[in-house]
């Protein structure tokens, strides 16, 4: 009998625990996320998502610089939009953006991917539109925040096909804003 209340107590309080309901989802990822970003993603407010800045310059890679990483999170907590620029020159002013390249890998890149399911899977995947203005504008900067102002466009990757077909398959964030501390990664 003793056993049988034991476990029905401890059942319970995992029942209980797991059901709770967190709208904190920087602890998803254990990130974080700290400032404010907005653009306008064809020609409509963007502004639901979560930023989290990366300062490499400090550490021994072959790739140092800024990485921002902008992410939407759905209503049911997961992972939905996935907006990630890296190797930003630590320097004020403006700095063209470039695709993901093997080739290219000392300049500044850009991506962007909608993300399925639980969070984990990437959807559209879009690759950067080189014959756009494409570029971050680091306006402010000291070790420890980061202000820009950006502007990218991308196409989406045809040859992984359409997850969505509701988005388009260009993608044009204009008057881009952003505003976030450094993290040492």
């Amino acid at each position: 009998m003793a056993q049988s209340l034991r476990l029905t107590i401890c059942l319970t309080c995992l029942v209980c625990l797991s059901c709770s309901k967190d709208d904190d989802f920087s602890a998803i990822w254990n990130w974080d996320y700290w400032g404010e970003v907005s653009a306008d993603l064809n020609g409509s407010s963007w502004d639901q998502a979560l930023i989290y800045g990366h300062n490499h310059s400090t550490m021994t890679l072959s790739h140092p610089g800024l990485a921002l990483s902008i992410d939407v999170y759905g209503d049911s907590g997961f992972l939905r939009e996935s907006l990630f620029l890296n190797q930003i020159p630590c320097d004020i002013g403006k700095h063209m953006l470039y695709d993901v390249d093997p080739n290219l890998s000392d300049l500044p890149r850009a991506w962007y991917s909608t993300i399925l399911a639980d969070g984990d899977v990437v959807g559209d995947s879009f690759y950067v539109l080189e014959t756009a203005d494409n570029f971050i504008d680091i306006t402010s900067l000291d070790k420890s925040e980061v202000i820009a102002k950006f502007q990218i466009s991308f196409l989406r990757d045809a040859t992984r096909g359409k997850s969505n077909a509701g988005i388009p398959d260009t993608i044009r964030f204009t008057d881009g804003y952003l505003h976030t501390k450094l993290n040492d990664r």
